[in-house]
């Protein structure tokens, strides 16, 4: 049919802002993306006043008469919604309004969502919902002639979308309280188990150390985490922990950097040592950066396989097949005991290490897991290839402030700079839509082909017998039949 359809929640800027005389959100919309049906949602208040003056559906009928062109409207009324700030009361019955209207949609149709319109909760809840949800909406956001969103007067909150790849991550500011980060749990990536270990460990490191990271908070049940239900019917999990002010350090340059790399080896030795003295009897369930898990031999890597990778040629898959088979022989060589794995953040770069005011804080915990404890030096040294021997030096000047290594720790670097570098191939074949996958370009894998060739130079001993025809084949041959005279 080809129709437009807009569902809008009806705010205090509509139809016409009494400050500044423009256009509120729901009519702006329709006067740029001309829909073809209105659905409009009233709580009691907005329809006091759609009773005293018919003021929304008057000025959608002269809109739509300026324009030549017919609209059919619809009013969902919520005359019992007076606490127009509860989340989870908008989340739910928008979930049941959309559904309704996708059963009388077809696929030429289209649907627009205004969460510029109404309260923060009501925005929210369109935001969630289309952000963990598999219909084909459209979201609509106005801006306001200062560039800002128009605001309620009852505002007491607001949303605002972080992040969008791994989990979805939104930040709530309160008006009177401290801001919080939503968190929505990716699907199949982590089971109930799993989630709860990643946060009993940050408990345990509140408890245990002095790293300063998120706190995570209870809900009214009195559980870290809750569920949530997707318009396809998947369950999803989500949780709520603190705001951590500043920023993150990014890309560091000359003397910030190798001061960055020893504070992150000082903080990465205190989460080591915390998870080498943990009471063990307190099983932490979390997935394993084991060697099968790492490189995906057998299609069970956590990432994926690093052969999946596209630009790969034949040569550099050679090259790289090699390297991973002498890595495994050296990683069961180097072996697993309490001083070589266990608990690891698996992910501490430096985006995610937020400073605030000289203070370093961690975040996202989502890749950790057991594996080798010198797997995360790979993970802050990933992105690097110039002066490496330089800031492995730092990185392991911090560490050593808290933690000695061993000799064969500190021979085992180069190797798990290496390791870090090849499983994140994996990760980009697997997440080539993600923002941060379209930043990497070729040079990665030039680089990391280099660095590979390096590091099989000089850990492994390749005898070449060239045959009977000459060379040193043809010399031992001749030599042997000189001793059978």
């Amino acid at each position: 049919m080809n129709r437009t359809i807009l569902f809008t929640p009806v705010g205090g800027t509509d139809p016409i802002s009494s400050t500044n005389g423009h256009d509120g959100s729901m009519l702006h919309i329709c006067r740029q993306y001309k829909p073809d049906e209105v659905v409009l949602y009233m709580s009691k208040e907005m329809l006091d006043f759609q009773e005293q003056d018919n003021r929304y559906l008057y000025c959608l009928q002269q809109l739509a008469k300026l324009q030549n062109r017919h609209m059919d409207y619809k009013i969902i009324e919520r005359r019992e919604l007076t606490k127009v700030h509860e989340f989870d009361y908008f989340y739910n019955d928008f979930r049941t309004i959309i559904m309704d209207i996708y059963k009388n949609m077809d696929e030429t149709d289209r649907l627009l969502l205004n969460i510029s319109s109404g309260t923060p909760a009501m925005k929210s809840g369109l935001l969630v919902l289309q952000t963990i949800g598999e219909y084909p909406a459209t979201l609509v956001q106005v801006t306001t002639p200062e560039q800002a969103i128009n605001e309620h007067v009852h505002k007491d909150y607001d949303v605002k979308l972080l992040k969008y790849s791994e989990n979805v991550i939104f930040k709530i500011t309160f008006k009177e309280a401290f801001p919080v980060v939503f968190r929505i749990h990716r699907p199949g990536y982590h089971n109930i188990e799993e989630l709860e270990g990643e946060i009993l460990w940050m408990d345990e490191i509140h408890r245990d150390t002095d790293v300063e990271l998120p706190v995570v908070y209870r809900g009214r049940d009195g559980r870290f985490l809750q569920k949530m239900t997707t318009f396809s019917g998947e369950e999803v999990y989500v949780s709520l922990i603190s705001f951590l002010e500043g920023s993150p350090l990014g890309e560091l340059k000359d003397d910030e950097l190798i001061k960055g790399l020893e504070s992150l080896g000082e903080i990465t030795a205190k989460l080591h040592m915390q998870s080498i003295n943990r009471d063990k009897s307190v099983v932490i369930k979390r997935f394993y950066w084991d060697i099968n898990n790492l490189f995906g031999d057998n299609n069970d890597g956590i990432w994926g396989s690093w052969r999946d990778y596209k630009a790969l040629t034949k040569e550099q898959y050679r090259i790289l097949e090699k390297c991973t088979s002498v890595m495994k022989d050296k990683l069961n060589h180097y072996g697993r005991s309490n001083e070589k794995f266990g608990l690891i953040h698996a992910d501490l770069h430096f985006y995610n290490v937020i400073n605030n005011n000289g203070v370093n804080q961690i975040i996202d915990f989502d890749d950790s897991g057991y594996g080798f404890y010198m797997y995360d030096m790979g993970c802050a040294l990933v992105t690097y290839s110039r002066n490496l021997t330089k800031l492995e030096g730092a990185w392991v000047r911090g560490y050593e402030k808290v933690r000695k290594l061993s000799d064969e720790d500190k021979k085992f670097i180069p190797m798990f700079v290496l390791l870090r570098r090849i499983t994140r191939l994996a990760w980009l074949a697997t997440h080539s839509d993600s923002d941060t996958a379209k930043t990497v370009d070729d040079e990665y894998l030039d680089v990391t082909i280099d660095m590979a060739k390096e590091w099989l130079k000089a850990n492994t001993r390749v005898a070449v017998i060239t045959g009977a025809a000459g060379g040193i084949g043809y010399g031992i041959a001749k030599k042997f039949l000189e001793s059978c005279k």
